[in-house]
């Protein structure tokens, strides 16, 4: 109950934007080792660069965030990703694939031929820092019939996910886009 609890405590740090880091959460030393698989323009690498620093620096300063260490492997197509997905996760990747995470293997897969890098990239620094600061096993085990979730609330993970998606999507708006999307939406 207690381990509960404290993951309660983080999901609820992470929604209002401050984060608690543990000290052990920040015994990361560098920034995530990104690794560009199969043939990746030197252009498309500088702007997958740049946006990974965009999103570490947002988690930084916005969030206190410590840097983490894990491994981003991005391919132009799921076909340059397939062997790195079979050593890493076991099989085939589905085609359907964009992205895939283990936070506890610090691990990450981006497929460039989906449409939104931005998302996998801000996706898989997510899981990362959640799984830094609740990790897996350290949650209670969810009652049966949670096949993908078994350990600890779903709405941890994913709620936590889907407020840093949030937060960080409208930083990147200018003051003027914010007023015309509170316009809009204010009736």
């Amino acid at each position: 109950m207690r381990k509960l609890i404290i993951a309660g405590w983080v999901g609820v740090a992470l929604i209002l934007g401050v984060m608690l880091w543990p000290a052990s959460a920040g015994a990361d030393s560098g920034e995530p080792d990104l690794k560009f698989a199969g043939d990746v323009p030197a252009a498309t690498q500088a702007a997958v660069r740049a946006e990974l620093r965009r999103l570490t620096a947002f988690f930084r300063d916005r969030l206190g965030a410590p840097p983490l260490d894990y491994t981003i492997y991005v391919g132009p197509d799921l076909q340059s990703l397939n062997d790195i997905h079979q050593q890493v996760f076991g099989g085939e990747p589905p085609d359907w694939l964009c992205d895939r995470t283990d936070g506890a293997k610090a691990v990450a897969i981006i497929n460039l031929d989906c449409r939104n890098t931005t998302h996998g990239l801000l996706q898989s620094h997510s899981t990362i820092a959640i799984a830094r600061l609740a990790p897996y096993a350290s949650l209670p085990p969810m009652p049966d019939g949670y096949q993908y979730y078994q350990r600890g609330p779903m709405w941890l993970s994913r709620g936590s996910a889907q407020y840093l998606a949030h937060a960080y999507d409208s930083a990147q708006l200018s003051d003027d886009e914010r007023r015309a999307i509170a316009l809009a939406t204010a009736f």
